[in-house]
């Protein structure tokens, strides 16, 4: 009866592991970058299946305020033309639960004219290079942020599919067990 248990609870946690896979392949995902004062956005799923007619809403980070309404197309993109220069929360929402948050943090800069380009050719490319740097270090982050979750899910992935053939295998054990009666 022990035995039998055991061989119960094992199966539970198998079971348990691998239905947690399926609830990622369901994963909205949200990628937005500015282009000038024009926000643009793609929403999509896991599989890389775009997320169709979903809700998109751009919110001020300084004060938290909703600035703009709309929603992907069919491909699950979307552009929309911002009056404001302030960092940015988009969130989309592509219904029965699934959510997705980008932010989007951007410095006042000062108008072009107003800052005088270095005469020496040295001290340019070190201004545009840490310029580059500047504008770069987010794409890195979010880089690292999507490297970290694709590791993560790699382990559960592995440790699902063993929890699934030991499932299976004392499935049949039980069946043999139960014919040899």
């Amino acid at each position: 009866m022990r035995l039998k248990t055991s061989i119960l609870f094992l199966t539970f946690i198998g079971y348990i592991l691998t239905v947690n896979n399926y609830v990622f392949a369901h994963k909205v995902n949200l990628f937005c970058y500015l282009e000038g004062n024009v926000l643009n956005g793609e929403g999509y799923y896991s599989g890389g299946r775009p997320s169709r007619k979903a809700e998109i809403e751009v919110y001020s980070l300084s004060n938290n305020s909703l600035i703009i309404k709309t929603k992907t197309d069919d491909a699950g993109k979307f552009k929309v033309s911002l009056d404001v220069v302030d960092s940015f929360k988009v969130i989309m929402n592509a219904g029965q639960g699934h959510k997705a948050e980008f932010i989007i943090e951007q410095e006042k800069n000062t108008l072009a004219e107003d800052v005088e380009p270095p005469t020496d050719k040295r001290m340019l490319e070190i201004e545009i290079d840490r310029l580059i740097e500047k504008k770069t270090k987010p794409l890195e982050q979010r880089i690292r942020n999507l490297e970290k979750q694709q590791s993560e899910s790699g382990i559960v992935s592995i440790v699902g599919g063993l929890g699934l053939i030991t499932g299976i295998f004392i499935f049949i054990y039980l069946i043999k067990k139960k014919h040899a009666f």
